[in-house]
């Protein structure tokens, strides 16, 4: 259920952008050109498409609120498990990065880590293997959540739990 939710945002919101365009473009007109399509009629399609947005990102919000998740040796909520997600991604990423840096840049890849030119340059404050170690940890962790997140968005419980759904939005 929650591929299936995410894959109908995912199409209305592509559809969405695209209507807008046509919108945009078929506001204004040069003098003498042929009709173009309705910019009223256009503007209720992206209207529709604003309306089934919202109503499956509202039942996504519910879904992942219902699927309970194992993480870290507890239930928890899909939503749960989605929010850490960005801090336990956040972290592998930052000991990713100061890992892989070049010894003359910063963490962000910029110039190195100086106070002043001819000065002594910054250093890892942890030692690399504890660091690696920290690494790992992350990533394994970072991992797991993702796993977890994987294996729930698959729970069915059925579309028609959520009765703001429309058919269509999955056409």
């Amino acid at each position: 259920t929650g591929y299936r939710l995410r894959a109908a945002i995912k199409r209305w919101e592509s559809d969405r952008t695209t209507t807008v365009k046509r919108l945009e473009r078929n506001l204004f007109k040069f003098p003498g050109d042929e009709p173009g399509e309705d910019p009223l009629v256009t503007a209720q399609q992206v209207n529709a498409a604003e309306h089934a947005i919202a109503c499956l990102q509202t039942a996504l919000q519910s879904y992942n609120a219902m699927v309970l998740v194992s993480m870290d040796g507890n239930e928890v909520t899909l939503s749960y498990a989605i929010k850490s997600l960005v801090g336990a991604g956040r972290i592998e990423a930052i000991y990713r990065r100061a890992l892989t840096t070049e010894p003359d840049t910063d963490y962000r890849g910029r110039r190195e880590l100086t106070r002043r030119e001819g000065e002594e340059r910054a250093v890892l404050a942890i030692a690399e293997p504890a660091l690696q170690t920290a690494y790992r940890t992350a990533r394994k962790r970072a991992e797991a959540i993702r796993a977890a997140i994987a294996v729930a968005n698959t729970t069915d419980i059925g579309i028609q739990k959520f009765d703001m759904l429309e058919p269509a939005f999955f056409d």
